[in-house]
């Protein structure tokens, strides 16, 4: 009787031992897009012959002690377990999704040891201190982008954007479920924000001077956490303070210098057309090779993302399209062209597009912006404006513009570029409007737009009579 109750109290030791932590469940709280690691005490085992983790029905990640498996990398946990051999398991950017419980069973000789975490997910937190801090300065009224500098999302990220100290949820988007972004709904912001799925960029459309203030952002992959603050500030409908600045400077040279008065006055002139953000309504037709960036040009004059935009090799553009906007008090006509020597699209289909275009313009556009890229000269690009003239006229060259892109990436002065290459200095001697720079990354600065339709009125009064003053290219 008495061996009975002594081995009856050495399996009550053993369930004590092995059996008891498997009703105990372990709590774990993480923010979104951080990790986690799950880690076992084995300290009560000196050899185990098997360890199994598991989330559901499913075992997700397993051990032997020398090898490591994942059983069922479900589209939930791929790309995110890692497990070591001691039994720990390390779980990447988390979302709500892995919130749950996660269980532990552990085989060794004298028996089964169980585990259990309970682990939430929750929302992710600003990390405002620790970001890079970006200025942007934007006039009420156009649109503004946050970048994020990302060239291209590996499909596994997700993206927080926040607004104010407070760090206000504003935008959300969870890349790899390819689910619908989540934006705010409130007065502040609806209907104005957009995402960039390609690189998770903020889109701020109809800018108000309420929109001034402190943003964050968080991306997080499987890889890597990037954190970026940005300072937004909405200027008046009126001049920026970066351009009163540049006045106030104008007319201090003009009094300290008066050997340069007559180069001051066509600043101040120029400037002055710009205060007066008014401008006639006008009709402009982008054309140039493929992949030089024509649509995301389009954009950046009206102000909006209409024309679709991508890096291909290949034209996003096969058709001739047209889109309207007010800029700057006046109404502005943009037609995006197919590549003029895109091999996607065959001679005969191209001639047909730039016939529609022609009658897309009628009676003619007041000019024609021969997009480029800061590249050395394709062999078609040397021919392109004899390509020009021979869709619109022999007068085409006349109302034609030549528009740098990717002026963000110019290190040296337009002119030092432009003096360095003979061919381009061939093209614009045959350009009756000059040439102008855009950095299409920063849609919202609207300055290199007003310089662009300032550059166009000069070019239509040059080449218009007296009497016709706003007359268009006739074709």
């Amino acid at each position: 009787m008495k061996s009975n109750f002594t081995l009856c109290q050495i399996c009550l030791l053993l369930c004590g031992v092995f059996g008891a932590d498997g009703d105990e469940v372990e709590t774990v709280s993480v923010m979104e897009g951080d990790s986690v690691t799950l880690n076992p005490d084995l300290t009560q085992i000196k050899k185990f012959t098997q360890i199994d983790w598991r989330f559901g029905d499913s075992v997700i990640a397993r051990t032997d002690g020398t090898e490591i498996s994942y059983p069922k990398p479900t589209e939930r946990f791929r790309g995110r377990l890692l497990l070591d051999l001691t039994g720990s398991l390390t779980i990447k950017n988390m979302k709500t999704k892995h919130s749950g419980l996660y269980e532990l069973q552990i085989d060794h000789s004298s028996g089964t040891l169980d585990r259990k975490f309970n682990v939430t997910v929750k929302e992710s937190a600003s990390n405002a201190g620790k970001a890079e801090m970006k200025v942007i300065s934007v006039i009420e009224g156009y649109s503004v982008t946050l970048q994020t500098d990302v060239t291209k999302l590996d499909g596994d990220e997700l993206i927080v954007w926040r607004s104010g100290e407070e760090g206000k949820l504003i935008a959300k988007a969870d890349i790899e479920d390819k689910s619908s972004p989540l934006y705010d709904t409130e007065e502040r912001f609806r209907n104005r924000l957009e995402l960039d799925y390609q690189t998770g960029s903020l889109i701020i459309t109809n800018t108000r001077t309420t929109d001034s203030g402190l943003y964050t952002l968080k991306i997080s992959s499987n890889t890597h956490t990037t954190d970026k603050t940005f300072t937004l500030t909405v200027s008046g409908s009126g001049l920026s303070s970066g351009a009163v600045v540049g006045i106030v400077l104008a007319v201090l040279l003009l009094a300290a210098a008066a050997a340069a008065a007559v180069g001051v006055i066509y600043y101040r002139r120029r400037n002055s057309k710009l205060q007066k953000q008014t401008f006639f309504p006008r009709t402009m037709v982008l054309v140039g090779r493929t992949g030089v960036g024509k649509s995301s040009s389009g954009n950046t004059i009206l102000g909006k993302r209409v024309f679709k935009a991508e890096k291909s090799g290949s034209s996003v553009t096969k058709e001739c399209r047209l889109e309207r906007g007010e800029v700057a008090g006046g109404e502005m006509t943009v037609i995006d062209t197919p590549g003029l020597f895109d091999t996607d699209i065959s001679e005969d289909n191209l001639k047909q597009e730039m016939a529609k275009c022609v009658n897309m313009t009628a009676p003619g556009p007041h000019a024609i912006i021969l997009v480029l890229k800061l590249d050395p000269l394709t062999k078609e690009e040397r021919d392109s404006v004899n390509k020009i003239s021979a869709i619109f006229g022999e007068e085409a060259d006349k109302h034609t513009m030549v528009l740098f892109t990717h002026g963000d990436q110019l290190d040296k002065p337009i002119e030092e570029f432009i003096n360095a290459n003979k061919a381009l200095k061939d093209i614009l001697s045959r350009c009756g409007g000059g040439y102008h720079v855009f950095n299409n990354q920063n849609i919202g600065n609207r300055h290199q737009v007003f310089e662009l339709l300032v550059k166009v009125e000069d070019m239509v009064s040059a080449t218009s009579s007296a009497q016709q003053e706003t007359s268009p290219l006739n074709v």
